[in-house]
Parts: C-alpha cells; structure tokens; sequence
C-alpha cells in the first residue's frame, strides 16, 4: 500500500475496540502502545514549536489507566488537525 496513513488506521482500529466495550486481559492494551510510538513518529515531522501535542497524546497512552482517558488527547481535534496537516505516511512496494 503505496502512501498509507497508518495513524489512520490505528485511530479506526482504537475506536472499535473502545466502542466495543469492556474485554478480558490486555488486548486493548496493544493498540494504545501502537499509537504512543505512532505519534512519536509523527512529532519527528512537525516543526519543532509544533510537536508538543502529539509528544504529550503519546505521553497519555503510555500511562497506566483508563484507555478511555489515555486515548482523549490522541483523538482530540487538535492532534487530528495537525495529523492532518502534516500527516505519517509509510511508503511500501506498490502492486
């Protein structure tokens, strides 16, 4: 998939399993860590007065707790606004 959005993806994928309700052990807990090392990357391609937002959403999903809170910051308008202006895209072989 030549120029896919991966944050995008993460994001589809945190919001079903959030909306899916309560589940057994640590399942959920694998998708908040993808997107904390995500929104690293994505600060990386920020001007650097600009970066803060996401460094601290990533901040967020790493700390213990509630993945409901944890997730509020990376799903907030101002982290979707600057993904959208400068977005994270992985670049593979095309078809």
């Amino acid at each position: 998939m030549v120029g896919a959005n991966p944050i995008a993806t993460w994001r589809h994928a945190v919001v079903t399993k959030l909306e899916a309700g309560p589940e057994r052990g640590r399942t959920r807990q694998r998708p908040v860590w993808v997107g904390a090392r995500l929104l690293d990357r994505a600060a990386t391609g920020l001007p650097r007065k600009l970066r803060y937002p996401l460094i601290e959403a990533a901040q967020a999903l790493r700390t213990p707790g509630d993945p409901f809170a944890r997730a509020a910051l990376a799903l907030s308008p101002e982290v979707t606004g600057l993904l959208a202006e400068y977005p994270l895209r992985e670049f593979g072989h095309p078809r």
